[in-house]
């Protein structure tokens, strides 16, 4: 029985291994919270790439790695406070190509903590102290979402993220010299949704090979080594809108 995993692994391997990886920018926006508060949603900035390992025309393995800011909003009594964590995510999907441009996609996420700070604000008197002590450095979550990939290689896609491992840390912490514990509180990330605009090189070929095709049925086959200009005036197209994209969602994040 081992053996037989063991060549299956080596054929999965191989298959990976044979054909090429296509690296996929994204930027998008998180609407994040934490279990076991009484807080609201924060959005957040969610940047990084991913590389997609194609195993064949329906399946791929797509390992990323991203900038993901998370946390927690909270208002009582007029004191307004914020928790910002913001993690080093990287996450291993497997993704699934189901009808034309719609792909389904699934697996765990790696979360190391890269940076915290809690903010409070009560009668415009505003404090802010580093709370990276207050958190474990380490997240394992499951992320599930769908998308949709386009011929010109822009790409969307929107995700649910479920964390599995409680975030606070053990024993007693120090937060701007006083001392407190969560005294056995327990609290796991959860990012409602996160959606995401990027580039793939993979949709961009398709569409490269599906022009000169076209080119050669409509009787220009002698001109089908035009196709390149149809696709980088449709493809330029495609690039405006990730750096838009880039330029709109911090907005919304902050």
């Amino acid at each position: 029985m081992k053996k037989i995993a063991l060549l299956l692994l080596m054929f999965v391997a191989f298959q990976v291994s044979a054909q090429d990886f296509h690296f996929l920018p994204k930027i998008g926006l998180n609407l994040a919270n934490m279990t076991n508060s009484d807080g609201s949603m924060k959005p957040g900035l969610n940047v990084g790439v991913a590389a997609e390992f194609p195993i064949n025309p329906q399946f791929s393995v797509e390992p990323g790695i991203y900038y993901s800011m998370q946390g927690v909003k909270e208002s009582e009594g007029g004191i307004s406070g914020k928790i910002k964590n913001d993690y080093i995510n990287i996450p291993i999907y497997a993704k699934a190509y189901l009808y034309n441009g719609f792909y389904a996609f699934a697996g765990p996420q790696f979360g190391f903590l890269a940076r915290s700070k809690a903010s409070a604000s009560y009668n415009g008197t505003d404090i802010s102290v580093n709370s990276k002590d207050a958190f474990k450095t380490f997240d394992f979550a499951l992320g599930i979402g769908v998308g949709y990939q386009f011929d010109l290689g822009l790409l969307v896609s929107m995700n649910y993220n479920i964390g599995f491992t409680n975030t606070l840390s053990d024993g007693d912490i120090t937060l701007n010299g006083n001392s407190m514990n969560w005294d056995g509180e327990k609290s796991r990330n959860g990012v409602a949704i996160s959606t995401s605009v990027g580039d793939s090189e993979i949709s961009a070929c398709r569409y490269k090979i599906r022009q000169a095709s076209i080119l050669k049925r409509i009787g220009f086959e002698e001109h089908s080594n035009a196709y390149p200009f149809f696709y980088a005036a449709r493809h330029y197209k495609s690039r405006i809108l990730i750096i838009a994209s880039s330029v709109l969602i911090p907005i919304f994040a902050t």
